[in-house]
């Protein structure tokens, strides 16, 4: 299990339900299972925290300067870099198939356009070690992206990168006992409502 249980989707708040329904349905957050991610349903604990992340990936899904295959790409090299199995799998563009994924995992960019190549090297190296960053990975993306599709870049590699590395603390894929289990007192509680260690 992971360290904080999924809200189960029969326990879902109506106002959470209705976003995580609305994020399925839209295809944001598929994760080819067939069932409201469990990830989300994580977030589902805290209606704040779902409502941020959910305000979020509304406005950004399929949407701006960069193409849904670039954005795709980003988000899976972004799973892997921060070992995210369950996100790595999941294939939410049509453009995007099994090998891109697995040349990813090999680091091999060459089957990749140009302008692809560019926008994986740079979440890659974001990801290992934001610090080794230096002017010219910034340059060498202003080859194949405007300023403004660069600051879009940016911004999407950090949002999934931070997205990623949260997931990873919750382990949202685990086996081992959750150190908090579900409990529908606590949902939207603060620590006064109860005791919160399994």
């Amino acid at each position: 299990m992971p360290r904080v249980q999924p809200v189960p989707t029969d326990q879902l708040t109506p106002r959470a339900r209705a976003m995580l329904q609305e994020g399925f349905d839209n295809g944001a957050y598929n994760d080819n299972s067939g069932q409201l991610p469990p990830s989300m349903r994580t977030l589902a604990w805290s209606t704040h925290a779902l409502s941020v992340a959910h305000a979020g990936a509304m406005a950004g899904w399929r949407s701006g300067l960069l193409d849904d295959k670039l954005r795709e790409l980003v988000r899976i090299r972004s799973a892997q870099v921060n070992g995210c199995a369950n996100c790595s799998a999941a294939i939410k563009e049509d453009g995007v198939s099994g090998d891109d994924v697995a040349c990813m995992i090999d680091l091999d960019f060459s089957k990749f356009s140009p302008r692809e190549a560019a926008a994986l090297a740079y979440v890659t190296k974001f990801g290992v070690d934001h610090h080794a960053i230096e002017d010219a990975d910034i340059q060498a993306l202003l080859e194949h992206f405007s300023p403004a599709e660069l600051v879009e870049l940016i911004h999407y590699a950090a949002q999934m990168l931070g997205s990623h590395r949260m997931f990873s603390v919750f382990k949202v894929i685990g086996d081992s006992e959750p150190l908090v289990r579900f409990d529908p007192a606590l949902v939207d509680a603060p620590k006064e409502a109860g005791d919160i260690a399994a």
